[in-house]
């Protein structure tokens, strides 16, 4: 399984060129990861199709929230 992130690293945040990142800099990916960032799972096996999942931070709780879309349930085919 492959995971493809749509935009985490665009704004150079993640980036080991720019060195460390800045106190607002920090700020802005904290609030990043708790909205959440949509990602695609891809699977090696063709009979899977690519799904869309939404990764998000709970900061407070240090939990990590991995969301199917609304109209698939985990645990389904």
């Amino acid at each position: 399984m492959a995971v493809a992130a749509g935009g985490l690293f665009h704004n150079g945040l993640l980036n080991p060129q720019h060195g460390v990142p800045s106190e607002p800099q920090i700020a802005e990916l904290c609030r990043s990861l708790e909205v959440g960032t949509v990602m695609t799972v891809f699977y090696s096996k063709k009979s899977q199709r690519p799904e869309r999942r939404t990764l998000q931070v709970k900061l407070e709780t240090r939990q990590i929230i991995w969301n199917r879309g609304a109209e698939k349930v985990e645990g389904e085919n």
